[in-house]
């Protein structure tokens, strides 16, 4: 629709207020900063000598299965520290953010004679190196082969063949860009040092996914990566985005009614309606993205023992629980609640429930009649 979708939390602390803050520089504007963006900043300024611990706390794998099971997000959202599974981490959104800020101020009391341009391609090339950009333009095509296949899979009742069709063309029009060089995000130079992985529909009809350099040392976990990129791409073919480009779905109101119905959204009325405060797109995108993720989890599973398995669940949506300390009071405006993204459409999943082991329970699907 012309606008960014970002699914990560941009916290609206200056770059330049925070790296002041990690320098021990204060400048006399400092008091501009709310208490809660001070207690923010310094909460999440000591990184080295945070513990890193495992998400699970508990007396038993079982535990936190049975954990899982009643709240996934009780089990991910109550440790704030770094939580791993066997690909890789995910930190607080934050943290990533101070790592870039220190990186770039590395390279400003290096080189003080360089230009603004010279300072950001030389960061550009530390924070996307080449083994990072393989990674994510390795799940870039491993997401968008797996949401073809879940559209190929669904009956003839879900989509005709027309609909089918204008869905696949959207998938596969939506193109990655990833920096270096630096004028990539000439348009959005402050992504560079920003966490989020975003979906953008322009005028022009371009749709496009970015990528937010502090993304890269915030989450390493494939299941978060797996995550992000798939609720990106579901932005693509999400209701209110195939709406404004005239297609019609016609399963989708009825989708939408499930969603309401189940209480993922807010009803803002009784149609399907797109507007400026609805939450269909976003909760569409995480429910998609919530069946892409079953697969990546499904795949390693026969790799994995059962405590590997959950650690990679919560690694999944990890990050979301970071909503919760946004600044951005709008949040939820747009988003479900967290505790409903994770419990209620993710946890949800029969795949992942199933994976869990817990009870399945009743599921919106394409084929929702």
């Amino acid at each position: 629709m012309g606008t960014p979708r970002p699914r990560a939390r941009w916290l609206w602390l200056s770059s330049i207020a925070l790296a002041a803050l990690i320098l021990g520089v204060l400048p006399t504007w400092q008091t501009s900063l709310s208490p809660a963006q001070r207690n923010i900043a310094v909460a999440s300024a000591p990184l080295a000598g945070e513990t890193a611990s495992p998400p699970l706390m508990l007396a038993s794998a079982v535990d936190g299965h049975r954990l899982a099971c009643q709240s996934l997000h009780t089990l991910s959202c109550r440790k704030r520290g770094v939580t791993y599974d066997p690909t890789g981490y995910v930190r607080r959104d934050v943290q990533g953010e101070l790592i870039v800020l220190r990186e770039l101020d590395a390279i400003v009391r290096k080189h003080p004679d360089w230009t603004q341009e010279q300072t950001y391609d030389e960061l550009t090339r530390e924070v996307y190196r080449p083994d990072r950009r393989r990674r994510i333009q390795s799940a870039f095509l491993w997401v968008r082969k797996t949401l073809e296949k879940i559209l190929k899979d669904q009956s003839g009742d879900a989509f005709n063949r027309y609909e089918r069709a204008a869905l696949f063309h959207r998938l596969r029009k939506v193109k990655l860009e990833l920096p270096p060089p630096a004028n990539i995000y000439a348009d959005e130079p402050d992504l560079i040092t920003k966490n989020g992985v975003m979906f953008e529909s322009l005028p022009n009809g371009t749709l496009r996914i970015r990528v937010g350099g502090a993304y890269l040392s915030t989450a390493t976990s494939w299941f978060n990566l797996v995550f992000s990129m798939a609720h990106e791409f579901g932005h693509s073919i999400d209701p209110c985005e195939v709406q404004d480009a005239k297609i019609r779905v016609q399963v989708y109101p009825k989708l939408v009614q499930c969603f309401t119905q189940n209480q993922l959204i807010r009803a803002n009325t009784p149609e399907f309606v797109c507007g400026v405060h609805d939450q269909v797109s976003e909760a569409f995108a995480d429910w998609l993205a919530s069946q892409v993720t079953r697969r990546a989890l499904d795949e390693f599973s026969k790799e994995y023992d059962s405590h590997q398995l959950l650690q990679a669940t919560v690694n999944a949506v990890k990050d979301l629980c970071d909503q919760e300390e946004s600044l951005d009071a709008t949040e939820e405006v747009f988003h479900p609640a967290p505790q409903v993204r994770i419990d209620d459409i993710f946890g949800a999943e029969p795949g992942i429930r199933t994976l869990l082991g817990c009870p399945v329970k009743p599921y919106c699907s394409f084929d929702t009649l």
